[in-house]
């Protein structure tokens, strides 16, 4: 996109703002933007959210499964007020359920075959970094747990530890949610925490399908190999509180030796094992991804 630029006065020269950039945050002459030089480039940025935006979908027919990522899709993409229409009892269901689970969320209006969900909240800046820190300690919360209810031979304990997902759910949609609405404070960081964050929801639900999938004791060469997956997990943790080169590269030697050491165990397979295995190898994976992108934060 090219602009002329305009002469007004002595010294100064103007140029328009797209009008489709404009309208997108409502602003309006007199507000105020924010001007960063960055080497030949001028960004321009508003603190401003994007206007607010109604949108309104059927899920009719559809699995209760898919009818879940409509709603959670409109809501992570920024949508204030989401008509939701439906053709079954059991999709009633769905919707309240969704709206329990997207935080900020209520059912304001309820009519024949349709609902209306609307934020309540707003989103913040400091609501993000809060709840950020919040997924971080359920996710280590998650493995600490689980490496103590496999010690104990307590398999009962895991379903109940897999229900700490759900929490994370809630918080890594309303995290992107708001990035989607604002971006984060350093603009050009977005991307990196949203796929960080998105990351962080799919390690959440690897740990969840890993305790829901062992139903009887596992080896105990299995649980040093867990045990040794969660004291990578605390380390990672830490790289988000205190960035260190050092910690970083321990958590890539610890991954590279984990790859090694499951492989070679999988290939004397016992069911269990196995379930814990590949868990472990491809939530290995995922925090070494996440990883690579918290290290695009500090270079």
């Amino acid at each position: 996109m090219k602009r002329k630029l305009v002469k007004q006065g002595e010294n100064t020269l103007t140029i328009s703002l797209p009008s489709a950039w404009v309208n997108s945050f409502g602003l309006k002459p007199g507000d105020e933007v924010e001007l960063n030089e960055e080497n030949k480039g001028l960004l321009i940025s508003t603190s401003a959210e994007f206007k607010p935006r109604k949108s309104e979908i059927d899920i009719s027919g559809l699995r209760k499964s898919l009818a879940y990522v409509y709603i959670t899709d409109c809501y992570i993409r920024g949508d204030d007020e989401i008509k939701v229409r439906y053709d079954s009892p059991e999709l009633l269901e769905v919707i309240t359920g969704a709206c329990n689970s997207l935080l900020g969320f209520a059912i304001i209006e309820q009519g024949k075959n349709y609902c209306i969900l609307k934020d309540l909240s707003g989103t913040t800046q400091n609501d993000f970094d809060m709840l950020f820190r919040r997924i971080l300690l359920l996710i280590g919360s998650m493995g600490d747990s689980g490496l103590e209810a496999l010690k104990k031979k307590d398999i009962k304990s895991l379903i109940v530890i897999s229900k700490t997902d759900e929490a994370i759910n809630k918080f890594t949609n309303y995290c992107l949610r708001s990035l989607n609405r604002k971006g984060y404070r350093d603009f050009q960081k977005t991307m990196h925490y949203y796929t960080i964050i998105a990351l962080l929801e799919q390690l959440g639900d690897e740990y969840a399908r890993l305790y829901k999938g062992i139903h009887a004791p596992v080896s105990r060469g299995g649980i040093k190999l867990f045990e040794d997956f969660v004291g990578m997990s605390r380390k990672f943790s830490t790289l988000f509180h205190k960035y260190d080169k050092a910690v970083a590269t321990d958590i890539f030697n610890t991954r590279d030796r984990l790859r090694e050491m499951t492989l070679e165990k999988m290939n004397k397979p016992c069911i269990n094992d196995v379930i814990l295995l590949y868990r472990i190898r491809k939530m290995t994976e995922l925090m070494a991804d996440i990883i690579k992108l918290e290290i695009g934060l500090h270079i």
